[in-house]
């Protein structure tokens, strides 16, 4: 396994929308998964456990309506958001500079 530095540059037009989704799949779960790719986000949340899903919640967006990769993903980023209430609370005190 390789160490790759990956910055992320999110669409300030765009960013409180995403923000908003990801407040919406906390109220199903606390923890929110994500897979970005070159062409598109999946975020969902998965309420129940191992063995049951009780409810499933999912957005699809495109990846540069959200955010500036800078350069080519050869994989799928995935990122698990734990305490998702807390980091959504947490980023809504983020200021973005339109550019």
């Amino acid at each position: 396994m390789t160490k790759h530095d990956i910055s992320l540059k999110f669409v300030p037009e765009n960013f409180n929308t995403f923000r908003e989704k990801l407040q919406d799949l906390t109220r199903l779960s606390d923890n929110v998964k994500l897979s970005i790719t070159n062409d598109s986000i999946l975020m969902y949340s998965i309420l129940g456990s191992s063995q049951l899903v009780l409810a499933m919640k999912s957005y699809q967006l495109d990846t540069d309506d959200y955010i500036d990769l800078g350069e080519v993903l050869d994989t799928p980023l995935d990122c698990i958001i734990l305490s998702a209430k807390k980091f959504v609370k947490n980023i809504g005190f983020v200021k973005l500079d339109k550019e």
